[in-house]
């Protein structure tokens, strides 16, 4: 498995946009399928979407076509922000977002849940929690977005990957003092999470 996790992403793993532009719809529909075994709702209000190879390299190609971006540089400066959410083996990597049906009510909560990302945990079960680590060196929103959307990554030690190989029960939570809640994942989730790890 550890020979199958990319160590970055390059140009030319990228395809010309007119050959996206054919294969799109296909690979939208791939792309979902596989998040689908790659999100967990945690409580009412937070969803954790663990990326991988093939989800990041659709989100750039899906950049590229929508902002027209072309030229060696171009593309190059948007690889180099978005290669970094590609899990490489030893961690776990997701998009942490908080979501809020009114606008008033989102202000206002996320103005209490300042921080939040640093109370993002995922145990195994026998083990400790591991706390997310959030990814503060990359600028991949605008003000606004970045109080409810956060790059984490959780590290994981080689007795945790082993017991997540050995089918035990993987689950996430956040424990901020404004928001508390866990959800223990089903299986498709813990066997697609395996795949980014050794």
């Amino acid at each position: 498995m550890a020979d199958d996790i990319p160590r970055s992403l390059r140009a030319k793993d990228l395809m010309p946009l007119a050959m996206f532009e054919r294969k799109r719809t296909r690979l939208q529909a791939e792309v979902l399928t596989q998040r689908q075994d790659r999100a967990v709702r945690i409580g009412s209000a937070a969803t954790l979407s663990f990326e991988n190879e093939a989800t990041v390299r659709f989100r750039l190609q899906e950049i590229l076509r929508h902002e027209a971006i072309s030229g060696d540089a171009a593309v190059q400066a948007e690889i180099d922000t978005y290669a970094s959410l590609i899990p490489d083996g030893s961690n776990l990597k997701a998009s942490f977002r908080l979501e809020f049906a009114d606008a008033g009510e989102r202000s206002l909560r996320l103005a209490q849940l300042r921080g939040v990302e640093n109370y993002v945990w995922l145990q195994i079960e026998g083990l400790p929690r591991v706390y997310a680590i959030a990814d503060s060196d990359t600028d991949r929103g605008d003000a606004d977005r970045d109080a409810a959307l956060h790059y984490l990554r959780f590290e994981l030690d080689e007795a945790g990957v082993r017991a997540l190989k050995q089918g035990s029960p993987l689950l996430f939570g956040v424990d901020h003092p404004a928001y508390r809640a866990q959800q223990l994942v089903g299986e498709n989730v813990r066997r697609a999470l395996l795949q980014d790890l050794r």
